[in-house]
């Protein structure tokens, strides 16, 4: 009997050991499965990736090749206008050209060997003379100039000769342009050539310098001559420039390739191949470490329902935040298009009020007034935590008077607190003149709603400080700057100061009535403050008052010439201006028309983007003072309509002040109009006296921008 269990015993033992055999078996073949799968799309992947890697690196390179092509395009245009400028001068004086040397010093530049007269064919004129004595020959009927000089006169184009040795050093590039006058009879007769010459690669070292700085070989070719389109070299690194990016353009009948490739070649996959072989050292790992847990079996059941719970964890965090973003995408939406009529009721009181109405109705237009203000004060609240939701906002640090700002918000303060018995007391411990590096719009902001809680939380006879000091680091530019807000006013619950930074936060339920605001004012405060690096912290005290400490992080500015001091100090006088407006929607363009003729402006409408450039372009030189740029309007944007303006040929389309006037209020908005190259952004609705201010201030800064231009010319 004990024979016969032994043997049971025996076959339960290999049954048992072939099952963990064949366990163990399945424990290892998630990690090889894997394994393998991973090298595989890792091969896929690298693969993929380099190919992408080296499409990327091509498309980079025939950028950079386009780019300074065009670049060395306009370095040579420059000697071609020269040559234009000549001529025209030539062909107005009827053949006959006075104070050559004079023109022709002032067009001198570094890279311009000489400038050159040929009448007839004929160089007489040579400027400057000295050490180029020997230019002055028959261009006609010299072997190594001719048969290009008679082309050039026979078929009136530009012709461009060379690279050419230059007798005085370096090397060379003529650029012929014949000049035909009318004759006696009326015909066209050839009067010579307008020639400038050029030297290489001098005229082209800062793109030179640019594709070198960017570890690129380069070769600049021209044609040899209008007949011969062979490539000569103008100039080049030296290097072989076998499966280069090219780029071609044509200027007068020469034509010109630019070739680019990188000096270490194509391959600069390096990188890639060590991130591959990262990722095969990674899935290794996890393959290891998917072996050991295939090992602890009865802990797997556990772990797929955490997986699955936190699977459908993850699914509602995506939901709800899908959700908050449709929230608030909407509700921007929303309130950015409230700023149209907001424009409408605000302007249109605004001139109800310029014509002197019976003073009841005067008042109510007031309280219209104030209560439009109050409106747009909670529009641009929702409007920017809606924003902040969305993480559209970044820091703009620019150089600005710190004391000037903080005197500025003082004022504000001390005009919140009119017909209130308030006592403000204002302390600055900063020395005049303290320019610092700092986001001077959001401190603005975040210091006069600090100050506008302040007085709008304390009863009259109560007292409000505002102070402001800073500490430099030693040897640094590095400073702290502090601004401390402390009020005796009705002050905060200890349970209220756990949730006052939380939007639509408010203390109790009655503060509508009391107070009026959303509860958006110190949540987007301290969201700025924290962006710009700073910390904010409040002591508080049911019935004593509150204080709010804030810190800030800045940088001293660079000292600066005092160009722009007058600008500040310009007086609002809009008396005689000439104003071009572009606005599409009626009503906006008829408040503004208004309103700017009730200040003694001369106003000229345009609907859209492409009627006012074609009133600018149609009108006389300084015909308008300013644009008044709407931003959204159809056919042609503002932003559009203002870089065509600025690339018209005539010489008020630089210097004329574009002011953009938009809802929107952003700071990236503000930005866009200026890189196209506006001068200033207002945001609707619009403030007339700041609309005034800016306006005066850049009539005035383009009127010293010309005088100076002037003066160098």
């Amino acid at each position: 009997m004990f024979a016969v269990r032994k043997k049971v015993d025996a076959d339960m033992a290999s049954t048992g050991n072939v099952k963990g055999t064949v366990k163990t078996s399945k424990a290892w073949l998630l990690p090889v499965v894997f394994l393998i799968v991973g090298v595989v799309v890792l091969g896929v992947l690298g693969y993929s990736a380099k190919n992408s890697q080296d499409e990327l690196s091509r498309s980079k390179v025939e950028l950079n090749a386009m780019t300074y092509a065009q670049h060395m395009q306009l370095d040579i245009m420059q000697g071609v206008s020269i040559t234009d400028m000549l001529e025209q001068v030539i062909v107005s004086g009827d053949g006959e050209i006075r104070n050559f040397s004079e023109i022709a010093e002032s067009q001198m530049k570094d890279y311009i060997q000489s400038i050159q007269l040929a009448p007839g064919g004929v160089v007489t004129d040579i400027y400057p003379e000295a050490g180029n004595e020997a230019g002055k020959i028959d261009l006609i009927h010299d072997k190594d100039r001719g048969e290009i000089s008679c082309y050039a006169r026979d078929n009136n184009v530009i012709t461009m000769q060379g690279p050419f040795n230059l007798k005085q050093g370096g090397a060379g590039i003529a650029i012929r342009n014949p000049v035909y006058v009318e004759g006696a009879a009326g015909q066209k007769e050839f009067w010579g050539f307008t020639i400038v010459i050029i030297r290489v690669p001098e005229i082209f070292s800062e793109s030179i310098n640019a594709l070198s700085e960017f570890g690129y070989d380069y070769k600049l070719s021209k044609s040899v001559a209008p007949w011969d389109d062979s490539p000569q070299e103008v100039y080049g690194s030296g290097a072989d420039m076998q499966d280069a990016a090219t780029y071609n353009f044509d200027l007068g009948d020469s034509h010109w390739l630019l070739e680019v490739r990188p000096k270490n070649g194509w391959d600069s996959n390096q990188g890639l191949y060590m991130t591959i072989g990262c990722g095969i050292l990674i899935v290794f790992l996890i393959s290891g470490l998917l072996a050991v847990l295939g090992l602890f079996r009865k802990t797997r059941a556990a772990e797929k329902q955490t997986a699955s719970l936190n699977q459908e964890l993850q699914e509602a965090l995506k939901r709800a935040h899908a959700a908050s973003l449709a929230k608030t995408q909407f509700i921007s939406n929303m309130s950015h298009d409230m700023r149209t009529p907001m424009n409408a009721i605000m302007g249109y009181t605004t001139i109800a009020l310029n014509r002197h109405p019976k003073e009841n109705v005067a008042e109510c237009l007031r309280k219209i007034n104030v209560s439009s203000d109050h409106l747009l004060m909670l529009i641009n609240d929702v409007l920017e935590i809606s924003r902040i939701e969305s993480g559209k906002e970044e820091a703009n640090p620019t150089r600005a008077n710190l004391p000037a700002v903080v005197s500025e918000v003082a004022d504000v303060a001390r005009g919140f607190a009119n017909g209130r018995a308030l006592n403000i007391k204002v302390e600055l411990a900063l020395p005049k003149g303290l320019y610092v590096l700092m986001d001077e719009v959001r401190i603005r902001e975040v210091l006069v709603n600090m100050l506008s809680n302040a007085v709008k939380f304390t009863g009259d006879g109560g007292t409000i400080t505002f102070s402001t000091s800073y500490k430099q680091q030693r040897g640094s530019s590095d400073i702290a700057v502090t601004f401390v807000i402390a009020d005796t006013g009705v002050g905060m619950s200890e349970e209220f100061q756990r949730h006052m930074f939380e939007p639509f936060a408010q203390e109790k339920l009655d503060a509508r009535t009391r107070y009026e605001g959303t509860g958006l004012g110190l949540p987007i405060s301290k969201h700025y403050i924290e962006m710009m690096g700073g910390t904010i912290a409040v002591e508080s005290q049911k019935g004593v008052g509150t204080t709010f400490t804030i810190t800030i992080p800045m940088q001293l500015a660079p000292v600066q010439d005092a160009i722009d001091g007058g600008c500040a100090a310009v007086r609002a006088d809009l008396s005689g201006v000439h104003v071009l407006l572009a606005e599409d929607n009626a009503l906006n363009a008829e408040i503004a028309q208004t309103l700017l003729e009730e200040k003694g402006a001369c106003v000229t409408v345009a609907a859209d983007g492409r009627q006012v450039i074609e009133l600018f372009r149609d009108s006389a030189l300084g015909a308008f003072d300013v644009i008044l740029m709407d931003v959204m309007m159809p056919e042609m944007d503002g932003l559009a309509a203002t870089r065509a303006i600025r690339a018209l040929d005539r010489p008020d389309a630089t210097t004329v002040p574009i002011i953009a006037m938009t809802a929107n209020a952003f700071a990236e908005g503000a930005q866009k109009c200026l890189d196209v190259g506006m001068n200033a952004h207002l945001a609707k609705p619009l403030d007339m006296k700041k609309v005034e201010q800016v306006m005066c201030q850049q009539i005035e800064a383009s009127a010293k921008h010309r005088a100076s231009r002037a003066q160098q010319a």
